[in-house]
Parts: structure tokens; sequence; C-alpha cells
């Protein structure tokens, strides 16, 4: 029996009795349409440990943003240490650029990785207190009528001017136009500040200066990184 004679008297009636079914079945269902979620500009306005500042966000991808800020505020603050007031203008200022990541399609939790031009300074004028005081981990006394007459002690701490920063976040990433909120929770890594003492004074202190100096300049490297939190409103348009 050829192959032309089994097709006709063989599968041609099994054909013909299943009326065509079974053989070759081409599945019509439309397959599953995942909507692209849509991408939306937005610009915050947040306040924090960075000061005030303002957020802008550009989409590159349902999974990547880009985002530009910039954050500052002055303050004027009082303290005391080893005996010394310290009147002290902390001025906060940076910019940054980095990227969001949305590792979950439909969330809007980010991880961002970034870097910022860092200019936070601190500038303290210091007056000893009359009489005990400590100054180098050495206690000394003064019958001296006012302050002054002691002298002054002014301490200027700068930053290097680069900050990486890395951190987590929620916000930005809303599926219509308007408004919400967001929150960012990270550290920036500032180094080791540069911190210069000078002093106007008797010269015994002069004498210390150099030992105060190092103890201070170790207490702010001590700290080489800077805690952001920063919270507020956004707007996508």
């Amino acid at each position: 029996m050829n192959i032309k004679t089994f097709i006709i008297t063989v599968i041609m009636p099994s054909i013909l009795w299943s009326g065509g079914k079974g053989v070759i079945q081409v599945d019509t269902t439309p397959c599953p349409i995942i909507e692209e979620r849509p991408l939306f500009y937005y610009a915050g306005l947040k306040a924090g440990t960075l000061g005030v500042g303002v957020d802008f966000s550009i989409p590159l991808s349902q999974l990547f943003s880009l985002r530009l800020n910039v954050n500052g505020l002055k303050l004027n603050i009082d303290t005391s240490k080893d005996g010394v007031d310290y009147n002290s203008d902390i001025e906060l200022l940076t910019a940054g650029a980095m990227i969001d990541y949305y590792p979950f399609y439909d969330g809007s939790f980010h991880i961002t990785a970034g870097g910022y031009y860092y200019a936070n300074s601190v500038r303290s004028h210091g007056t000893p207190d009359i009489g005990n005081y400590t100054i180098a981990k050495y206690n000394i006394c003064y019958a001296l009528n006012t302050s002054s007459e002691l002298g002054f002690v002014d301490v200027t701490i700068d930053f290097p001017e680069f900050a990486p920063y890395i951190g987590i976040g929620y916000g930005g990433r809303e599926i219509s136009k308007g408004w919400n909120w967001g929150i960012d929770i990270g550290v920036m890594y500032h180094g080791e500040g540069d911190l210069t003492l000078t002093e106007n004074s008797i010269d015994i202190l002069e004498v210390d200066r150099a030992r105060e100096e190092k103890n201070m300049q170790d207490d702010v490297r001590d700290i080489p990184i800077y805690p952001v939190v920063m919270i507020g409103i956004t707007y996508r348009f």
C-alpha cells in the first residue's frame, strides 16, 4: 500500500468521522496584554536634614528615573563644650543628581544611588566662661572680670565638595497626575571635614591651641557620613 492509498483509505475517513477535529488544534485565545504604566514628570517640595529643597524627576523607563534636587538652609545655634560657649552659623547647601530604581512594577518604593555637590559648612565663635574651664583636656582657672579678657576661639569646618549617596524611598511613581507625598531615607559620605581653629587669647592658651584643634578634628572624623531624611509633597504632571 503506497502512501497515497493509506491517506485515502485510513486517515481521511478518520478526519471525516471526527468532523475534522482533533488533528491539529490552534489556540485562538488572544494573549494577555500587559499595559505599561504611564510615565509622568514630577516636581516636589521637601524638608528634612538637608534643609528645604526641591526635587525634579525625569522618567527614563518603566523602572528608572533621573532625579535632580537642590537643598539649603541657614541656622544659628548656641552650644557649650568644655566650658567654652560657641555661637555657630551652620550653612546647608547641597545639589544632587540621582537614579531612582523601582524594583516592583506596580509600586512606588525605590532604591536610590547618586551623588551631591556638598557645600555644608560650620562657622563657630567661642568665648570661654569666667573662672574654671577646660581646654585641650586641661582644667584652668582664671580670675578675670569678663570673658573677653580671656580671648576667643573661632572654629571653621569645611567638607569635600562631592558626597556619594545611597538610600531608599517611596513616592514619585503614581499612576495618575496630581498631588501625592514622598519620603527619602539614606546617607551621604562626606569624609573627613577640614577643621581650622584660630584663637586670640592670653599666652598660655596659645600653647594649648594645637591640642584642642586635634581633639576637635578627631571628633569630626568620627562622623564621616551625613544622615538624610527628607519628606514632602510631590506633583506629577
